[in-house]
């Protein structure tokens, strides 16, 4: 799977309030103050280092956004006044921007899509699938459909954790409303036995569809 790049980045991170990401030199004061750096977590020079390359996907599915708790300290070490603490804020503002009813429909839609073709499905490209949805004469068909409009009302505020701030009207939300669906709800009319549902979700189908729901919610 080709890696996209986001040339827009950081006039995109601008806009949310980190003014001074080109300061960072990588020198690691920051890396080296924080409490919460170990072997997985490198904070915040990783991060800073996906937005000066535009890894835009990689920076705001990092679960380490969510576990800084905005002390500050990696900001009074940095030498170039890049302001490492508030580029971590603006990080969870980009993270948490809200997705369109038109992006909305098409994720879903193309979710479904792949739900209904299983392993016949064709080879998967998340940004063909997403752009093909759009098109595609059977999108209103799908859109009716028990899984299309489970995984809408899930997103929508009934799944758990919907009405979370960094849930709410975000492609994390969408994320979320996909692994609920296909983990814990039967599909239509069809009753899954529970072991069969533990082994779609962990190895099968299941598993796949939530890797390819990941990757399409990346391009949103």
């Amino acid at each position: 799977m080709s890696t996209l790049v986001n040339t827009d980045l950081l006039s995109d991170l601008q806009k949310f309030g980190a003014a001074e990401v080109n300061a960072c030199f990588s020198c690691g004061n920051c890396t080296a103050i924080c409490p919460l750096v170990d072997d997985d977590a490198t904070f915040p020079r990783r991060f800073i280092r996906l937005a000066q390359v535009g890894l835009e996907a990689d920076l705001v599915a990092s679960k380490e956004l969510w576990t800084c708790y905005q002390c500050g300290v990696c900001s009074t070490k940095c030498p170039t006044e890049a302001e490492p603490a508030e580029f971590m804020a603006t990080a969870r503002r980009l993270a948490e921007r809200q997705v369109s009813v038109q992006k909305t429909q098409d994720f879903l839609t193309a979710v479904t899509a792949r739900m209904r073709s299983g392993f016949m499905a064709a080879k998967f490209d998340p940004a063909v699938c997403l752009a093909d949805q759009a098109l595609e004469p059977q999108s209103e068909l799908l859109q009716k459909s028990d899984a299309f409009t489970t995984m809408l009302g899930l997103f929508e505020g009934a799944g758990r954790g919907a009405d979370l701030r960094g849930s709410r009207g975000t492609a994390w939300g969408l994320l979320n409303a996909v692994t609920e669906y296909v983990d814990h709800h039967n599909k239509g009319n069809r009753r899954q036995d529970v072991s069969d549902r533990y082994y779609s979700a962990w190895m099968g189908r299941g598993k796949s569809l939530k890797q390819e729901a990941l990757a399409m919610a990346e391009l949103l």
